[in-house]
């Protein structure tokens, strides 16, 4: 796998990295730099792959983009491992191109320990073997 970089006007947001305490034998990790970059145009980078992203805000652990079809995703916004995915209504599945103060949403293929809390959005489980 590529690394993966988040950047705003040359600045690193976050990043796949193996200079890091996490790191394992070489194994790139993922490191937010900046932990509330605040709203504004981003770029998502891997590889030659660049997307165009429009930060929306940090909430409940995740980085709220805006992607360039005009829906909303999550980014894990803590160091560890990378996960990012669509953000999508609770009830429905179908992505959201709004991000409710009130809740009713969560990044897809995530859970949450309390839905009606508007601040958890889904959290991810990780394995790994002995």
């Amino acid at each position: 796998m590529e690394p993966i970089t988040i950047e705003r006007n040359g600045e690193v947001l976050a990043h796949h990295t193996t200079e890091s305490c996490l790191s394992h034998y070489g194994q790139a990790v993922w490191i937010v730099e900046d932990e509330d970059p605040g709203p504004g145009p981003a770029t998502w980078k891997q590889g030659d792959n660049e997307q165009a992203l429009d930060v929306i805000e940090v909430k409940g652990g995740w980085l709220i983009v805006r992607q360039a079809d005009g829906y909303l995703s999550g980014i894990i916004w803590s160091d560890g491992n990378y996960y990012a995915n669509i953000l999508e209504d609770t009830k429905t599945r179908r992505p959201c191109k709004i991000l409710r103060k009130r809740g009713g949403q969560r990044i897809r293929d995530t859970f949450q320990m309390d839905p009606r809390d508007p601040d958890d959005l889904g959290g991810i489980l990780s394995y790994e073997p002995l």
